[in-house]
């Protein structure tokens, strides 16, 4: 984009030059002139650039938004033949002067059209760089239109303050390369995207650019109904106008698809029921809403048993079991609360509470469903599940923090064989502690830091000492002596337990 932009100011300088070293030397100064054919190849360059702008860098742009440069343009362009063709052709006689006359305010005009246009995506919130862009083609429509309306009105004399619009619209360009493409709001804008989801829906109507001109070309052709005007003029409304019907289908069409997309980005394909995705953007909404003595409770359920049904009746009855179990949670949720697949076996659900303990029923209440055998193709099976639980804000205050506890949880029911266990801080084997103490642990049995004491065996029947009984100790540079009990089951839970074992003998 930014190269075509600069083609169209290399252009534009030499247009420039050609007028000046040429053009002007010439009586009477030729009109259109030479430098007419570079200055008119610069506007195509910017036109060029800007549309490849406008579909880079500010954002994805619809098929229907594409059109709004191509409405605006016409609207403008009838607009500006009823109140300049007629005036301008009269002074000059020839139509193609009046064409390369009222080229140059149109071309601008389409320019900043593209730029509004394309700022769609961004709620017309331009940045550092595209501002400056919009102020510099601004400057062009300025100069342009004031020099239009001089030629019509023949009162346009050369060396006037009216060439440094051009100059300053140049300058304006040249800035809005070299400037930064971001902006302070779009920062605070991710962040409050990342605090909610859900925002990234599809625009859902037509803007206001097709709109305000769409209304310019239908006043043009009730105008021309009462006066005189250019058929060309009605024929640039009438076109205007059906590029806004276009418009309108378009939208429509992208809206219903893009709330088809929304539903199925946000839908398990199996089950019917909620995804990852959907769930966490509802957790984060809870989380947000919560009022004061309200909890949001977090349940994470695996199920047990589920792979030896999946193994031994394949896939297709796996997928069956898994949309049987779905839809039982959902019937036992009844509305109390969100039911999603995260994927595999593994389900979740999010409830907003003022009773911890009313959560806790809930999750017993769902591993309950599965007391009742399930048939497939004939064939009886049963299925349990582990269920963790985490409330917020003790367990975590977001969505984040919420799904990391519930599954620690979830681990301990699992590992306990509880059908459902709350979060306690003693089960996590995440904290800073533990990872310091896990760190520690793989140190010290890479060094062989660790020490056993032996424990005599007593042979009752000799009345000798046959063999001793390894303990092992370690002596922890910070903590003191410490005992299997403190250690080796977390080597057992984190896979250190050969390295541990070789370590020993």
């Amino acid at each position: 984009a930014w190269t075509a932009m600069a083609i169209g100011v290399t252009l534009n300088v030499i247009a420039d030059l050609t007028f000046l070293l040429h053009d002007q030397n010439l009586t009477p100064i030729p009109n259109p002139a030479p430098s007419d054919l570079a200055f008119l190849l610069s506007m195509l360059a910017f036109i060029v650039g800007v549309a490849l702008m406008t579909q880079g860098a500010f954002g994805h742009g619809h098929a229907s938004v594409r059109l709004d440069g191509a409405v605006a343009g016409l609207a403008i362009a009838a607009t500006a033949v009823v109140f300049w063709f007629r005036p301008v052709l009269q002074i000059s006689g020839r139509p193609l002067q009046v064409a390369v006359g009222m080229a140059y305010p149109l071309c601008d005009l389409v320019l900043l059209v593209l730029l509004i246009a394309g700022l769609a995506p961004q709620r017309y919130r331009p940045t550092w760089s595209s501002g400056l862009l919009m102020l510099g083609i601004g400057w062009f429509v300025f100069g342009d239109v004031v020099y239009l309306n001089q030629t019509a009105a023949n009162v346009y004399v050369p060396g006037t303050p009216l060439e440094a619009t051009w100059a300053i619209g140049i300058f304006l360009i040249g800035i809005a390369a070299w400037a930064p493409s971001v902006r302070r709001e779009l920062i605070g804008d991710e962040r409050r995207s990342r605090a909610r989801p859900g925002s990234d829906v599809a625009p859902t109507g037509i803007g206001l650019v097709p709109v305000g001109f769409g209304v310019i070309s239908l006043t043009i052709l009730v105008v021309s109904l009462f006066r005189r005007t250019s058929t060309v003029a009605s024929a640039m409304a009438v076109a205007a106008l059906a590029l806004v019907i276009v418009r309108m289908a378009l939208t429509l069409r992208e809206v219903r698809q893009a709330s088809e997309n929304f539903r199925d980005a946000r839908t398990d394909v199996l089950t019917g029921l909620k995804n990852r995705r959907a769930f966490l953007e509802q957790l984060a909404s809870q989380l947000l809403e919560a009022r004061e003595g309200q909890h949001v409770g977090v349940m994470l359920v695996d199920l047990d048993g589920f792979k030896e049904v999946n193994d031994s009746l394949g896939h297709h009855n796996g997928d069956e079991l898994l949309r049987v179990v779905g839809q039982r949670f959902q019937h036992r949720l009844a509305g109390r609360g969100l039911i999603a697949r995260l994927g595999g076996d593994e389900f979740a659900s999010s409830c907003v509470v003022t009773d911890p303990e009313a959560l806790i029923a809930i999750a017993r209440e769902l591993a309950a469903t599965l007391s009742d055998p399930i048939s497939l193709e004939g064939v009886t099976v049963r299925v349990g599940a582990s269920i963790g639980v985490s409330l917020s804000p003790a367990d975590g205050s977001t969505h984040a923090d919420l799904l990391r506890t519930v599954d620690v949880a979830m681990y301990e029911a699992k590992r306990a064989q509880s059908s459902v266990c709350s979060y306690h801080a003693e089960f996590d084997l995440n904290s800073r502690d533990r990872l310091t103490l896990i760190n520690d642990l793989r140190t010290a049995i890479e060094e062989r830091t660790l020490t056993l004491h032996y424990q005599p065996q007593l042979s009752m029947r000799s009345a000798t000492v046959d063999g001793v009984e390894a303990l092992v100790r370690w002596h922890h540079p910070t903590r003191g002596l410490l005992f299997p009990d403190d250690f080796v089951p977390l080597a057992e839970r984190v896979g250190l337990i050969p390295l541990l074992t070789q370590a020993i003998l």
